[in-house]
């Protein structure tokens, strides 16, 4: 019960995060953190347009129809989009590439040269640039910039999401123009920022060593804002490679497709990332108020999970009709109290406290607070907080009835994952566990599901292509997170790579 409310409780955790963010915020509106405009009205955007474009989720949308959800495709897991491809699956060059590649996106998790080395089996003298921690200013990702000689590459590994600046910029959901599309709001941010800052680097890295071509790897919002720096940067370096691993919804259509010439995409079955938009969370809430529960009676009604689930399903239900006629008898009962004589004699009272000597000097306190807040720093912060915003509304004056015209003319673009999309997929799902958190290990890994030797002999991957079309909808289930690790991948990769002839001769 409790992992299948892990879920719903997502939304406790965002709601949580969004209050520090939002702290976060006022402190750049206020001038404290020393940052510009540009990331604050990303992020504004991306919450007025939240608002803007989703309906309401209720208590039990969020926890018991997600979890209802989940415990439906436990039961019966959705079949894989698109279509088998035995060739690539069966390729020990590409594998073995793509699981370099991995690990390299994994490096860039660390905090220092030291632990890069370790992570990336390089020297710590390959590293071009790196900044290993993102920026509060700009919201520009970590990332770092080194030579691979045995690849023969210049390598540009952008970092994922592991800090609350990243969580912000993440938020920043709205739709922006990007190269003759659009593209997530924040990642356009980032990606501007980061180009600017890594091209330089970049540059001097193949004037210093003369490799071949410039590879892009990344995971999470990593692999986003590599893929979308790749649009940025394929006519300097024409031979580019982005290999993006579970990279969130962030391209409109035909460029999410456009990027198909340099990236390839790995894709789990389950992840929530890839498939989250705007479009998609509204069309889960859509599908939350239609689900049939009726039919997930029949697929579950013998698991202890649903039927926990049902239970607590019937007890809100009974507490939200119970408290539907509570607040219809208060009402019927305080309408008639403010026509009886209690209530007129109440009234009265009330206009005679205003009107004493009591009631006059409440009013002259009042007076004088306000006075004294008026000169105070407090209420300089205040009017510089309000002249930032009001500037912020005044240059996009039109902005209501621009936004009423942009909802006339249709629901909200459907973001999508970026390039050539590979899905991977374990049968049983979830290497047939649940997922767990675990201490001890490093942070990338303490999250998931990871089979021992012995249960790995009994679990099959498959490997489809897919097109981004296919990925419309959000999954939910019980892996929907834990597919999303790059554990998951390598565990991914890794079957496939002892499926087929080594790699390397012997």
């Amino acid at each position: 019960m409790v992992r299948l409310l892990l879920l719903g409780c997502t939304a406790v955790v965002a709601y949580v995060a969004s209050k520090r963010a939002w702290g976060k915020i006022r402190e750049h509106a206020a001038g404290k953190a020393g940052g510009g405009g540009g990331p604050m009205q990303v992020l504004a955007r991306g919450a007025t347009c939240v608002q803007s474009n989703m309906g309401p989720w209720s208590l039990e949308d969020f926890t018991l129809g997600l979890a209802a959800m989940a415990k439906v495709t436990e039961k019966e897991p959705p079949q894989m989009p698109g279509k088998e491809v035995e060739d690539v699956a069966k390729d020990p060059e590409f594998l073995m590439r793509a699981q370099h590649w991995r690990a390299q996106a994994e490096s860039a998790y660390v905090k220092d040269s030291a632990s890069f080395s370790l992570f990336s089996h390089l020297p710590e003298s390959s590293i071009v640039a790196c900044e290993w921690e993102p920026c509060q200013e700009s919201f520009r990702p970590a990332y770092v910039v080194f030579v691979n000689p045995p690849m023969g590459a210049v390598v540009f590994a952008v970092r994922g999401t592991s800090h609350v600046i990243d969580m912000l910029l993440n938020s920043g959901t709205s739709p922006e123009p990007f190269c003759n599309g659009s593209a997530h709001g924040g990642f356009v941010h980032a990606t501007n920022v980061l180009y600017e800052q890594a091209l330089p680097h970049l540059e001097k890295a193949f004037e210093d060593h003369g490799e071949k071509k410039l590879v892009i790897t990344g995971h999470s919002m990593g692999a986003a804002v590599g893929a979308m720096c790749g649009l940025r940067l394929r006519e300097k370096f024409p031979d580019l490679e982005c290999w993006a691993f579970c990279p969130p919804a962030c391209l409109s259509l035909e460029l999410a497709k456009e990027c198909s010439e340099f990236t390839t995409s790995f894709v789990a079955a389950h992840d929530l990332v890839p498939r989250f938009s705007l479009a998609s969370v509204e069309n889960l809430r859509e599908r939350t108020n239609q689900f049939d529960w009726d039919r997930a009676e029949k697929v579950a009604k013998d698991d202890e999970d649903w039927q926990n689930i049902k239970k607590a399903v019937d007890t809100m239900r009974s507490c939200q009709r119970a408290q539907g006629e509570a607040m219809k008898t208060v009402s019927e009962k305080g309408e008639q109290v403010s026509h009886s004589k209690a209530g007129q004699k109440a009234k009265d009272l009330g206009s005679q406290v205003a009107g004493s000597d009591a009631g006059q000097k409440v009013k002259e306190w009042g007076q004088k607070t306000c006075d004294q807040l008026a000169d105070s720093d407090v209420a300089e912060k205040v009017k510089g907080a309000g002249k930032q915003a009001n500037d912020y509304i005044e240059g996009n004056e039109n902005r209501d009835e621009k936004d009423e015209e942009e909802e006339d003319k249709g629901p909200m673009p459907t973001l999508y994952p970026p390039g050539k999309l590979l899905v991977l997929g374990s049968d049983p799902p979830g290497c047939g566990k649940m997922p767990e958190q675990r201490n001890d290990v490093a942070s990338q890994r303490n999250y998931g599901t990871y089979p021992t030797f012995d249960e790995a002999k009994n679990i099959r991957w498959i490997m489809h292509e897919a097109q981004q079309e296919e990925l419309e909808e959000i999954v939910v289930s019980p892996w929907c997170i834990s597919d999303h690790m790059l554990g998951n991948m390598c565990e991914a990769i890794g079957y496939f790579q002892g499926q087929c002839p080594a790699a390397m001769g012997h």
